[in-house]
């Protein structure tokens, strides 16, 4: 496998241990380092499709644990006219849902993966690159971030 030529002088920019697909979105691809730090602890959460760049081998990562705990009535959420969901603006989810959570993602936007501060300390600890985390909601025993590039 390659990587795209679509902006010049990328090519030559080291991979970091994310390299995500689209910002907030399954499937990332994660080096063979991140796989190590992080699949003990999300293994029963995650599929992983084995790649291999030129740089090194890395795994194709799709987050299969689905977690029915945003708070609808407490998040604000912009409908289309037709009904169907456009976009979370703000997320408030359930912390009795989320608070012993890893990574996940939840039924309204089932192509965003969340993690929590735990996810966030783990990948910090272990001095991973290329993750990069936006504060989405926080309550006093949880903070929940998306994955993002």
């Amino acid at each position: 496998m390659t990587r795209a030529r679509e902006f010049p002088g990328e090519e030559s920019t080291p991979l970091g241990d994310l390299a995500a697909i689209g910002a907030n979105l399954d499937p990332m691809a994660w080096s063979e380092r991140a796989l190590d730090v992080l699949l003990p602890q999300l293994a029963c959460m995650v599929q992983v499709l084995p790649l291999e760049f030129p740089e090194g081998r890395y795994g194709l990562v799709n987050i299969t644990h689905l977690v029915d705990g945003l708070d609808e009535g407490r998040s604000e959420i912009r409908y289309f006219s037709s009904g169907n969901l456009d976009r979370i603006t703000r997320h408030v989810f359930k912390p009795e849902r989320v608070q012993d959570q890893w990574i996940f993602k939840i039924p309204q936007t089932p192509r965003r993966a969340f993690v929590t501060d735990r996810f966030v300390e783990r990948v910090r600890q272990a001095g991973l690159s290329g993750f990069d985390f936006e504060l989405v909601w926080s309550d006093e025993q949880e903070v929940v971030d998306s994955v993002t590039r």
